[in-house]
């Protein structure tokens, strides 16, 4: 190749080597080091494109042809070979990934997985997970594919390369699943199997205090699933331990009950319950199948927070809405009943009365759809204290 000319241009540390029809560009680190260099032809990538280390090792090597891509190899600061990608028509069609001994430990092949797939975190991006070492320093995961489907055992790492999670594939679906804790205890216990993939069973979730978290029970429903894929963790791990049914209980870090709820088909379904952190019932609702049915809510005698309330709903319009439906109470603190009223298709209707906290009388009103006819209110001694009414 004739030499045309050479410029160099300072404030961006690029020097260009022009030929007739061909140049090579390099570009240099701002401490004075050879960064990359780049082979053009007809002012389009043809040739090499290498990348280097301040210390001259080679980075990145990539061979295009036509401004497309031909292969490309990625390389460790010592040397050795821990990438290389190989296209067609400038798509990538296959990845190989390099272990310390220069063996291929992972590749994709036509979209096909196989061997041990690790992902990494970056110490300077602690919350993003990097699918390469290259971008990461310590070891997030590994999954074993044979033939584009998980086979073996699959591992999640804390940051000092303890085991946080254990999952066993056999043909893509999960066999058995444990958590742990950095201590080493375990996190959750599964009592039960997985069919398909799909846990069938009650699972046990601990707190670090060892603490029972939660107890939450699932049924194999792999049918209703279908093609669904997860868009997010809490999704994903219903997905991949079946659908609710039965018993779901969580714990406050206390030991105390936090909620028992019951589930059929992963709806809401029967009774279901809420505590106070003191261990006080907080609210119960009747469901069927995600339908509230009634709702009571109680005071902590503890806090002298909230009174009960007690509300039938039934599925009201087109829009889904839930309309109040029937007897309604409300309680005082003391327990001694505040209020009753009745509904009809989420309007007042009938008679509705409000009573002193000491249990006499207090108000009387009636009602027609909401519509106020009269009210009549007494002194605690039973005597009319004032009278309306609503003429035509």
């Amino acid at each position: 190749m004739k030499i045309k000319y050479i410029s160099i241009v300072f404030l961006s540390l690029t020097i260009f080597i022009q030929g007739l029809n061909a140049e090579i560009r390099k570009s240099y680190y701002e401490s004075g080091e050879l960064q990359n260099t780049t082979e053009y032809k007809n002012n389009k990538k043809n040739g090499l494109y290498i990348s280097y280390y301040k210390n001259g090792v080679i980075l990145y090597k990539e061979l295009y042809k036509n401004n497309k891509s031909v292969y490309s190899m990625r390389y460790h600061k010592n040397g050795s070979l821990y990438k290389k990608d190989k296209y067609i028509n400038g798509k990538e069609y296959s990845e190989e990934i390099y272990n310390k001994n220069g063996k291929v430990e992972f590749s994709i092949i036509n979209d096909v997985q196989h061997g041990m797939k690790k992902r990494y975190i970056d110490k300077k991006k602690p919350n993003s997970v990097m699918p390469y070492s290259y971008f990461g320093d310590i070891l997030y995961s590994s999954t074993p594919y044979v033939n584009g489907k998980k086979e073996g055992l699959g591992k999640i790492y804390y940051d000092d390369g303890k085991a946080a999670a254990l999952t066993f594939y056999k043909n893509d679906k999960i066999q058995w699943k444990k958590s742990f804790y950095k201590d080493g205890t375990k996190a959750n216990i599964y009592d039960g199997e997985f069919i398909n993939g799909l846990f069938n069973g009650t699972i046990t979730y601990f707190y670090s205090n060892k603490k029972v978290s939660s107890i939450e029970t699932y049924k194999h429903q792999y049918e209703n699933l279908g093609n669904h894929k997860p868009q997010s963790y809490d999704e994903l791990r219903e997905y991949e331990t079946g659908y609710k049914y039965g018993p779901y209980i969580k714990y406050h870090g206390t030991g105390n009950i936090y909620y028992s709820l019951n589930y059929k088909h992963n709806s809401l379904d029967g009774l279901q319950q809420w505590y106070y952190p003191s261990g006080y019932l907080k609210k119960e609702a009747i469901y069927n199948l995600a339908r509230p049915v009634s709702e009571t809510y109680y005071q902590d005698p503890d806090t002298k927070k909230w009174y009960s309330v007690f509300l039938n709903l039934l599925k009201g319009d087109k829009n889904n809405s839930f309309k109040l439906q029937g007897l309604q109470e409300t309680h005082y603190s003391n327990g001694e009943l505040r209020s009753e009223s009745y509904y009809k298709d989420g309007k007042l209707n009938g008679t509705s009365k409000i009573y002193y906290n000491t249990g006499e009388l207090y108000i009387v009103e009636e009602y027609k759809d909401s519509k106020l006819l009269s009210r009549i209110k007494y002194y605690k001694d039973g005597s009319i204290l004032r009278k309306f009414k609503k003429y035509k």
